[in-house]
């Protein structure tokens, strides 16, 4: 009987992915980067111009640049994964249903994951979305999994630079806004010459370092969205890199990290990871 019992369990999906509609793309878009831009502004303290226009780059360029910073810093890309799949949890792939690059985030996340921003003036960012749906009323876990490699390195001194990094999740339930949440990864400001450091988190384990009377890091992960029958969810993962006086600097950072797949739970009340 307690067989058959796990077997049900096993086999009931209360959670969905759903496709997209290529004619809510643009809207979908619209409401994430509303979204970005009120959390730079306000959670960030950003008072510069955010742009999310796609800048012309070479990016052949720029990944052969990240495979040498990831050389000099000791940091080689990981492609080997090894998880377990607990009762009751679901996993989705790519290729995710949409991608968002602007400025200098490559546009190629919801192909296989990989979220690669590269460091320049003004906002960048790079990421994936997908739709989830329910059968019943309750609670939506979702955990994006998979390894980081971001680094910086400076190789003058640069008194006027700065450079800002994260992730970020975002989930909408049509034009409501559930979750906005942007960890920061570092904040390096006038860097010395030879000086260097990254954030070699797992994605879902970023979270903001803490300061005195703070209860503790929040990480990214898990995300926590109420969802229910005839209400979908828009979710969004991304990295993110906010930088000013970085033109003609001896300086070169890239945010990275591999998500190639995504954990996701139904619950009737808050879950505790």
């Amino acid at each position: 009987m307690f067989e058959n019992l796990v077997e049900d369990r096993e086999r009931r999906q209360t959670v969905r992915r759903v496709p997209a509609l290529e004619d809510d793309r643009q809207r979908d878009i619209d409401l994430l980067q509303r979204a970005v831009a009120a959390s730079v502004k306000e959670d960030l303290g950003w008072d510069g111009e955010i742009d999310f226009s796609p800048k012309e780059v070479d990016r052949e360029a720029l990944e052969r640049k990240k495979v040498e910073l990831g050389r000099l810093l000791n940091t080689p890309v990981q492609h080997t994964f090894d998880y377990n799949l607990w009762p009751g949890w679901q996993v989705i792939v790519p290729k995710y249903e949409y991608w968002w690059a602007v400025g200098t985030g490559m546009p190629w996340a919801h192909l296989d994951g990989h979220i690669t921003v590269f460091a320049t003036d003004g906002f960048s960012a790079s990421g994936f979305g997908f739709y989830l749906e329910a059968d019943e009323e309750g609670y939506a876990s979702i955990f994006p999994s998979g390894p980081g490699k971001s680094s910086w390195a400076a190789f003058k001194d640069a008194p006027r630079l700065r450079s800002k990094a994260g992730a970020g999740a975002v989930v909408y339930e049509g034009s409501s806004l559930l979750v906005s949440r942007q960890p920061v990864m570092w904040d390096v400001q006038g860097p010395k010459q030879f000086t260097g450091g990254g954030d070699n988190r797992a994605f879902g384990n970023i979270a903001s370092p803490t300061f005195p009377g703070m209860f503790g890091p929040v990480p990214l992960a898990p995300v926590l969205a109420p969802i229910g029958p005839g209400r979908r969810l828009l979710v969004w993962f991304y990295h993110w890199h906010l930088g000013e006086n970085m033109k003609d600097a001896a300086f070169l950072s890239f945010v990275a990290s591999e998500v190639p797949m995504v954990f996701v739970n139904f619950g009737k009340g808050p879950i505790v990871n």
